[in-house]
């Protein structure tokens, strides 16, 4: 019996590295096949490997359409840079000022609420001075009589 569970571990062992043989063999086929097959590269790494094949002679004698399609590229390319670091700095602009607005919040808080003191305060003030302008008022009458 244990002899047979053995030989069925071995078998099962011998097909898993095979399997794992095969998909390796096929993962590097796929990698050689997508080098190979511009259709599977980003334009980038299409261009590249032109210009890497291409020798002196033919890049100096280049088509001026294709010199002016390269630089269009490389100005849309940098456009694109520009874009995305402007968003990054909008965004962190953007989150300071949620920070600033946070810290007045927080620092508003502190400040007692006490409706009630305000209404007490006012009428105080209001009294105080209506007593100063009858007062004035009664001095600068009764001198005039």
């Amino acid at each position: 019996m244990k002899s047979r569970m053995t030989i069925a571990r071995n078998l099962i062992k011998k097909a898993r590295k095979n399997d794992e043989s095969q998909d390796s063999q096929q993962s590097e086929a796929d990698q050689d096949q997508s080098s190979e097959n511009p259709a599977n590269q980003t334009p980038e790494e299409q261009s590249q490997k032109d210009s890497e094949e291409q020798s002196p002679e033919q890049q100096s004698s280049e088509n001026p359409d294709q010199q002016k399609e390269k630089s269009a590229q490389s100005q849309q390319d940098t456009d694109e840079q520009s874009e995305e670091l402007s968003e990054q700095s909008m965004s962190e602009a953007s989150q300071q000022d949620t920070e600033q607005e946070q810290a007045m919040k927080q620092w508003m808080e502190r400040i007692p609420d006490d409706p009630g003191g305000l209404l007490r305060n006012k009428f105080l003030y209001q009294y105080k001075n209506r007593n100063r302008t009858e007062q004035d008022g009664e001095r600068n009458h009764g001198n005039t009589i």
